[in-house]
């Protein structure tokens, strides 16, 4: 959620106006598709390496006042699964829509992709674990499954609770 507020801010700063809809559409994208996609928006002369570094600068002040924010019921899904002897790995990366995160994750714990398991909130996310061959479950954040997504999606949470329940 901060990184798209502090986006809009540094976006804001530099005289751009960056709406919701479109910011939610960059979450978990590559910064080599992002900076391609926001000049197509924005124009050629869009300054995405520069705005880049200014929203690094104010998620990084940000995170030195509050820390890192986990999502609801986080520490307590972990927990649990490792109990119920599921192998986990915690996945995260700027890289989608690409697969390669997922396929280097499932190859550092010794599984194959149609093994594995992916939990995202993001379209963007979705679409990497999809392409890299895993199941996947969304427990959407800021952006709802739409249509596409579910298309991907084997299956749709309310938060990581309901990850649990669907796991049983």
């Amino acid at each position: 959620k901060y990184l798209t507020v502090y986006k809009q801010k540094a976006m804001r700063e530099a005289g751009y106006r960056l709406d919701l809809e479109t910011a939610y559409k960059f979450r978990s994208c590559a910064s080599v598709f992002a900076r391609e996609q926001m000049k197509g928006i924005f124009g050629e002369d869009f300054p995405y390496d520069e705005l880049r570094r200014r929203r690094q600068e104010l998620m990084s002040d940000h995170i030195a006042r509050f820390g890192i924010e986990k999502k609801p019921y986080v520490e307590e899904t972990i927990k649990e699964l490792k109990r119920r002897g599921y192998q986990t790995a915690v996945v995260t990366a700027t890289a989608a829509p690409r697969p390669d995160v997922y396929l280097y994750a499932c190859e550092k714990i010794g599984r194959k992709p149609e093994e594995c398991m992916a939990v995202e909130d993001s379209p963007n996310g979705v679409n990497a674990a999809y392409q890299a061959g895993c199941h996947v479950t969304m427990v959407p954040d800021l952006t709802p499954a739409d249509e596409e997504v579910k298309k991907m999606a084997d299956h749709v949470v309310p938060d990581l609770r309901g990850l649990l329940e669907y796991l049983k």
